[in-house]
């Protein structure tokens, strides 16, 4: 929630409006006709109301959660497919077909957004990611409504976090449905697809969690970016002088990974810097000359900060930056 937030809370407010659409139109079979119409889906959907609202709430929320994670700042293919490119920033994209905002698209050919009812804009926002291609007829929703793949099966034998269990409240602060799986509901679904059950806490008891970290590791820099929902779960503040927290503001997915691009923004350029010359220290190598910006600071937990792009408190809210939506 905090990603979309950032981009505009009338982005978070629209994504909120459009769920309860959703939910308003799946609890009756004309309403679910209704629905089936307004997001375009290849085949009706069920007549039973909780797996199919429970169904494309996920399918949706997912959508909005990778386009958080692969919000960079320039075209890329790397959450999509090769050459399947997403546009620069996307997940403003989404918002600003989650606020019937208009642009290239299909608000244009239907008379302007506020025509547009919210579950279209769901639709929309959501194809961003699903019909990046363009080619997309119409929307066929997964048969298996866990399917996260690997992903599903690392959290059912390691509960290695996976969104598709996250609880979530639906409360002001939360922009998704509220969503809550009990121990009982997740070992009786990793039993019946893939004959397991999660071994509970036992990363934490192999690794020793942040304290077995700060007692048995050294020389590793946690690197977190303010765009990314995986920062929530990250190492945001420094556990030792050896063990520095990084900050990205306007980073997503492990932005600061990637090779250098001309519309990088500061703070990944500084953070990269930064890891360089940590590394350099660590092997007792001369520092490295870059051409970082010299307005970098420090906070104790390493946080970098430039006077362009500010966060701003737990939910992330950035100013100034030409690619808000005010």
């Amino acid at each position: 929630s905090s990603s979309s937030s950032s981009s505009s809370g009338a982005c978070a407010s629209a994504l909120r409006g459009s769920f309860e659409e959703l939910r308003r139109l799946a609890s009756s079979p004309n309403g679910r006709e209704a629905l089936a119409a307004e997001l375009r889906l290849c085949s009706p959907l069920p007549h039973s109301f909780l797996p199919t609202l429970q169904g494309l709430e996920l399918y949706f929320s997912m959508a909005i959660d990778t386009l958080a994670m692969a919000n960079y700042p320039y075209p890329s293919d790397y959450i999509t497919s090769p050459g399947l490119l997403l546009p620069p920033w996307p997940l403003h994209v989404a918002c600003q077909h989650l606020m019937g905002g208009g642009g290239p698209g299909e608000e244009g050919k239907e008379g302007g957004g506020a025509k547009i009812s919210m579950a279209r804009r769901l639709l929309l926002a959501s194809n961003v990611l699903y019909n990046v291609s363009g080619t997309l007829p119409c929307l066929s929703l997964p048969e298996d409504d866990t399917y996260d793949g690997i992903w599903d099966y690392q959290w059912c034998t390691e509960t290695l976090p996976q969104e598709s269990y996250f609880a979530r409240d639906g409360g002001s602060r939360d922009a998704f449905p509220a969503a809550h799986w009990s121990a009982e509901e997740v070992d009786a679904h990793c039993t019946r697809k893939y004959n397991v059950t999660p071994r509970r806490g036992w990363i934490a008891a192999l690794y020793g969690g942040a304290e077995g970290l700060r007692k048995g590791a050294s020389n590793i820099a946690f690197s977190n970016g303010g765009m990314d929902p995986w920062s929530s779960g990250g190492v945001l503040h420094s556990l030792s002088p050896s063990l520095p927290s990084l900050f990205i503001p306007q980073g997503a997915h492990h932005l600061d990974l990637f090779f250098s691009h001309p519309a990088d923004p500061p703070s990944v350029v500084q953070v990269r810097a930064e890891e360089l010359r940590l590394m350099a220290s660590w092997l007792g190598l001369p520092p490295r000359v870059t051409h970082a910006p010299h307005h970098v600071t420090h906070s104790p937990e390493h946080v970098i900060e430039t006077p362009e792009h500010v966060i701003e408190g737990s939910e992330h809210v950035i100013e100034g930056s030409e690619h808000v939506i005010e």
